[in-house]
C-alpha cells in the first residue's frame, strides 16, 4: 500500500475566487491544489499534515507549525547551510532544499520554513521549493527540540469518512489547474493593463501594430521592487558565503511586444509590461527617455535576475510584428493576440483546462466558456488569446474567442 505524506502549506483563490489550499510533499515538493471547503469538513486546514493511501486520508499530528495569513510555516527544522551552483540553500531530512534568504555563514542552522510561492530554478535546472525565513545557528540554541519523524504507524490519526471522493489529495474537476500556488504579491498588471496617454509625450509609439521609424535614444533603465537589478559592469561578481562566486546572470539580445505601460507622473517613470518571443517568458522595461504603446513589437537586449524575471536592459530598435500574428487593442484598453496553435491536449488528470501551443507565446489554455473551449480541430487554426490572471497573481495566456468556422 502506497502512503504519501501532504503539507498543507498555502491558501489561495482561483479565478472564480474559490478558497485553494496547496498540499506539498515535504520530500520531494511536488504539490496539488483542492478545495479548502473540501478539507475543512474534516478538520484539515492551513498547516496541517495529512496521509493519503489507497483506502482513505488521515490527518496527522506530525511537526510543529504555524500560520501567518495565508501562508503556514514549519518551525525548528534542523538543516545545514551549503552552497549550490552559488546559492546559499538550507539541506535536511525532512523537506527538499530551501533557499537562504539571508547571507549566512556555512554550518548547522534550526529553521523556519515555507513553501515557495512559485518553485525556483538553478542555472543547472535544479528545482528549490521552499525557503527558510528565520534561521538560528544550532550550536547555539539549546533545548530547542529537534523534531525527528514520527513513525507513521505511531501517529495520532483522525479518520476521514469517505476521504477518497471528497478530500483526495489528487486533483479533481475543481481543483485548479496545475500546480502553482500563491498568495498576494505585486502584480503585473492583468491581461494588458492600462491604455497608453500620448498627449505631450512626443516619444510615445501609436497604440500598437503599426510600425514607425524612431531614432535610438539612448537609455536609462530604472528597476522597480522586485527585480533585483543587474551588475553595473559585466565583468562584475558577486561573492556569496564563503567566497564562492556565482554563475554571471543570463543575457539575451531578442524580440518583445509591449502587453500594457504604466505611467508614474510623480516621477515621470514608465513601466513597460512585455511578453519576450524569443524564451516565451514575461518581463519590464522601466524608462524615463521612452514611452511605448501596447503592441509596439521592439529588440533589445534582456537581462534575467536573480530571481527568475527578466528586464530590459537596453532598448535598440523597433521592429515589425512576426507575419503569423496579428492582433489589437480592446474596448477596456486590453491587447489580444491572434495566433495559430498546435498540438492540443484535452484537459483531464492534473489538468483543469485543454490546451495547446503557439509560437512565441508558448502553451495557451481554453476558456472556461462553452465558445472559448479548444479540440483536436483547432490544430493550426487561429485563435483569439489575452492574457489572463488564474490561482492568485498568476498569469497565462488563455483563448478568449475561436471564429465559427473551426
Amino acid at each position: 500500500m502506497t502512503e504519501t505524506i501532504y503539507f498543507a502549506a498555502r491558501r489561495w483563490r482561483n479565478i472564480d475566487q474559490i478558497p485553494q489550499i496547496t498540499l506539498v510533499v515535504p520530500t520531494t515538493g511536488v504539490r496539488t491544489p483542492i478545495r479548502e471547503s473540501l478539507l475543512t469538513p474534516h478538520q484539515i486546514g492551513l498547516g496541517d499534515f495529512l496521509k493519503a493511501s489507497d483506502t482513505g486520508v488521515l490527518k496527522m499530528a506530525y511537526l510543529t507549525t504555524s500560520v501567518i495569513g495565508d501562508v503556514a510555516y514549519v518551525d525548528n527544522i534542523r538543516a545545514d547551510l551549503v552552497i549550490i551552483e552559488g546559492t546559499l540553500v538550507f539541506k535536511s531530512l525532512l523537506f527538499s532544499d530551501a533557499l537562504c534568504t539571508r547571507k549566512l555563514p556555512l554550518g548547522c542552522y534550526n529553521t523556519k520554513l515555507c513553501l515557495l510561492k512559485n518553485e525556483h530554478k538553478l542555472p543547472s535546472g535544479h528545482t528549490i521549493h521552499f525557503e527558510v525565513v528565520d534561521a538560528v545557528p544550532y550550536n547555539t540554541t539549546p533545548n530547542l527540540p529537534t523534531f525527528t519523524p514520527i513513525p507513521p504507524s505511531a501517529l495520532p490519526m483522525s479518520p476521514i469518512p469517505n476521504a477518497r471522493s471528497s478530500a483526495s489529495p489528487a486533483p479533481s474537476n475543481n481543483s485548479q489547474f496545475g500546480s502553482r500556488a500563491s498568495t498576494p504579491c505585486s502584480p503585473i498588471v492583468k491581461g494588458a493593463g492600462f491604455q497608453p496617454k500620448p498627449k505631450n509625450n512626443k516619444k510615445v509609439v501609436g497604440t500598437g501594430f503599426q510600425v514607425k521609424n524612431e531614432k535610438k535614444k539612448e537609455q536609462k533603465v530604472i528597476h522597480g521592487a522586485g527585480f533585483a537589478p543587474p551588475p553595473e559592469k559585466k565583468e562584475d561578481k558577486v561573492i556569496h558565503g564563503a567566497g564562492f562566486e556565482a554563475k554571471p546572470r543570463k543575457t539575451i539580445t531578442g524580440r518583445a511586444v509591449v502587453l500594457s505601460i504604466n505611467e508614474n507622473k510623480n516621477n515621470r517613470t514608465n513601466t513597460h509590461y512585455l511578453w519576450i518571443l524569443e524564451n516565451q517568458s514575461e518581463g519590464r522595461f522601466i524608462s524615463k527617455e521612452y514611452k511605448l504603446g501596447p503592441g509596439h513589437f521592439f529588440e533589445g537586449t534582456f537581462i534575467q535576475g536573480g530571481n527568475g524575471k527578466w528586464n530590459c536592459e537596453s532598448y535598440q530598435k523597433q521592429i515589425e510584428k512576426p507575419a503569423s500574428v496579428d492582433g489589437g487593442i480592446d474596448l477596456d484598453g486590453k491587447i489580444w493576440f491572434k495566433v495559430t496553435v498546435n498540438n492540443f491536449q484535452p484537459a483531464g488528470g492534473n489538468r483543469r483546462f485543454g490546451k495547446a501551443n503557439a509560437k512565441y507565446f508558448g502553451e495557451v489554455l481554453e476558456g472556461e466558456l462553452e465558445t472559448t473551449k479548444l479540440s483536436a480541430a483547432c490544430n493550426g487554426k487561429k485563435v483569439k488569446i489575452q492574457r489572463k490572471g488564474i490561482a492568485d497573481k498568476d498569469y497565462v495566456w488563455m483563448v478568449v474567442e475561436i471564429p465559427d468556422q473551426i
